[in-house]
């Protein structure tokens, strides 16, 4: 650190929250990011009950679902039963996994195929070509 970077207290070099004179207060700009993705992150968890109280779904789980499938860690043609054997925290139970499933193929995610093998009818999902994160 140089002289023009150091802070001296009554010579106004930095400003509080902003750049100082002479290159920039590099760190603080980090620091302002990290909080800022720190409050959205906030933000979001709030947004979450929010919609879940109105939509009647648990968005954190259907969001968590949605990351998962795209993340490639479902292979299409998943079905409820093997969703819940995956044991993932918010989806552990058939109930919470047919929640998810059901919530994403309402917002048009996923492809809902029902196969017949025997007496009992098995419902397949696969996830649209065409869907990304920004649909969520």
């Amino acid at each position: 650190m140089d002289a023009r970077q150091t802070p001296q207290i009554g010579h106004g070099r930095r400003s509080v929250g902003g750049a100082g004179v002479g290159g920039g207060d590099v760190g603080g700009s980090v620091l302002k990011r990290v909080r800022a993705l720190l409050f959205a992150n906030y933000l979001n968890k709030h947004a979450d009950r929010i919609y879940a109280s109105v939509s009647g779904h648990d968005h954190a789980a259907v969001r968590m679902l949605a990351d998962r499938l795209l993340g490639g860690q479902l292979k299409d043609g998943f079905t409820c039963r093997t969703l819940t054997l995956k044991g993932w925290a918010g989806i552990a139970t058939k109930e919470q996994a047919q929640a998810a499933i059901d919530a994403l193929v309402e917002y048009d995610w996923l492809i809902e195929t029902e196969t017949r093998s025997g007496s009992r009818p098995t419902v397949k999902y696969s996830l649209k070509p065409n869907v990304t994160a920004d649909l969520l």
